[in-house]
């Protein structure tokens, strides 16, 4: 399993339901790595996507309490309603069976992150260097021990913001 997420300086990732900042090129690394494949979401990622419209051509699983299982009424059919980290982990399963070789990213939110992340063993970081008034987190990947900075792209601008793309993998 894989993560996905852009932060800030400080390993943020969102303000009142919304990322800190959209970038152009960001955007598509985030479309190219995912289209495909399977995404895990929580509930307000879902709520928080153009439309409330699952991402095309991709799995759209949401793991969420609150919400009936399977899909949720008033969205567009294509999400997949988990109510447990292990209803998750079976749809997984059954993903591997039914759509070989297909790869899963968790691309949120913070809660979401934080349960998957034991699960991960890769994590794509695009890094801004700059820090925003953030109130959701990623966990620094640069001070946990369990994961280590693979590669990381030379510095790239938008509107004279710097970012870089980073892989973490998980130490054996």
């Amino acid at each position: 399993m894989n993560a996905i997420v852009s932060v800030d300086l400080n390993w943020g990732i969102g303000k009142l339901g919304n990322l800190l900042q959209r970038v152009p090129e960001d955007m598509a690394f985030f479309k190219t790595m995912t289209i495909g494949h399977v995404v895990i979401m929580g509930r307000e990622t879902m709520q928080s996507l153009p439309r409330q419209e699952p991402l095309k051509d991709r799995v759209n699983l949401v793991l969420s309490r609150s919400l009936p299982r399977h899909q949720p009424e008033g969205t567009e059919p294509g999400f997949c309603v988990c109510s447990s980290i292990e209803d998750v982990l079976k749809e997984l399963a059954r993903c591997d069976k039914d759509y070989r070789g297909l790869k899963k990213f968790v691309i949120g939110g913070e809660a979401i992150y934080r349960e998957f992340l034991p699960y991960c063993h890769t994590a794509y970081v695009t890094k801004f260097a700059r820090a925003y008034d953030a109130d959701r987190y990623f966990p620094n990947l640069d001070e946990d021990l369990a994961w280590r900075l693979a590669e990381e792209s030379g510095a790239r601008y938008h509107n004279g913001l710097e970012f870089r793309f980073a892989t973490y993998r998980r130490q054996p």
